[in-house]
């Protein structure tokens, strides 16, 4: 079987864990088994300077004398080494959701500090306080307080479809905004006309026609064009419009 040559890894950009995890992936998909083909592929992915590592890390031996495990563990404990379980403990506890940071993306984080920390058969339970613990939104926070004998899993279905429910109320709320300004705009236009005297944008307490005596209802205090009065009541009219 003719097999693709796998990627060139780089220690200065490339997540060596992430890296082998593929390599592996792509041994099971091609049905490569033998350990020596398997190591032999692997090192001819590997960078001048990584192999070097690798070299600087066996002493005396070279590294095509090595099998695919041992080459995978020297290299694991050069670029993956055990990380310490008390420090690794302090970043869990202390992993809270950043401002702008999905919900989906806070739960990778806090999972792959966990496992540094050992937690064993309490991993769920830790997982799920940290969720609920660690979520920016109050408002999503009381959903999954308020849920007794919450699991690991519906606390993270919970925050997730709660953000993104948020998020889209959030969204139909900024699209409505420019629609209620241009209604609150009208609203004023269409109250803002003085009661006395017809004028817009005119306060009716500073009117200048508030003392004058409407010719249409003989009444003080507005124009006969204002008047609100039925002519038919048969007041008198005065016989000019004027300030008084």
């Amino acid at each position: 079987m003719t097999h693709h040559q796998l990627p060139e890894y780089d220690d200065q950009s490339d997540n060596w864990k992430a890296y082998i995890t593929k390599v592996e992936a792509y041994f099971e998909a091609t049905g490569v088994s033998d350990s020596g083909k398997k190591r032999a592929l692997l090192v001819a992915a590997l960078s001048t300077r990584t192999v070097q590592v690798l070299s600087g890390q066996v002493a005396l031996r070279k590294p095509n004398s090595l099998t695919y495990e041992e080459a995978v563990k020297v290299l694991d404990a050069y670029f993956d080494p055990k990380r310490h379980e008390i420090t690794e403990s302090h970043r869990f506890f202390n992993r809270c959701q950043l401002e702008g940071e999905p919900i989906q993306q806070f739960i990778v984080e806090v999972r792959r500090i966990a496992d540094g920390c050992n937690f064993g058969d309490m991993l769920d339970r830790m997982l799920r306080d940290r969720i609920v613990c660690g979520v920016r939104s109050s408002a999503i926070q009381k959903q999954l307080l308020a849920k007794t004998d919450l699991t690991l899993k519906e606390a993270e279905t919970i925050a997730i479809s709660a953000e993104a429910a948020e998020n889209d109320t959030k969204k139909m709320s900024s699209d409505i905004e420019p629609v209620l300004k241009v209604n609150e705009r009208q609203a004023d236009e269409l109250v803002s006309v003085c009661g006395r005297c017809g004028s817009k944008k005119q306060n009716r307490n500073a009117c200048g026609w508030a003392k004058a005596r409407c010719y249409r209802c003989g009444v003080f205090g507005h124009l006969a064009k204002m008047c609100q009065s039925d002519v038919r009541k048969g007041r008198p009219k005065a016989r000019s419009q004027c300030r008084q």
